[in-house]
């Protein structure tokens, strides 16, 4: 995360997302904070259908190489 903007690497690109102070942070179910993202953490990104900004609603933050999350978001772009 840099100046609002959280990288996020996909199996097949970079996509670079904006958080502004509605993006709304979770892990484990329990609220968070932007500061909790750390490089190599799992995230599921949610953008609101149609964002020409590609500003975040919401980030859920999971553990890092968790298989689980990696397959909840196969193929969501």
């Amino acid at each position: 995360v840099s100046a609002g903007v959280l990288t996020v690497k996909t199996s097949t690109r970079t996509v670079e997302v904006k958080l502004d102070a509605k993006t709304e942070f979770s892990k484990g179910g329990q609220k968070a904070e932007a500061a909790d993202l750390k490089p190599g953490l799992r995230v599921t990104v949610d953008i609101p259908e149609g964002s020409k900004d590609n500003v975040a609603h919401a980030v859920k933050i999971g553990a890092a190489g968790s298989a689980a999350a990696h397959s909840e978001h196969e193929g969501h772009q």
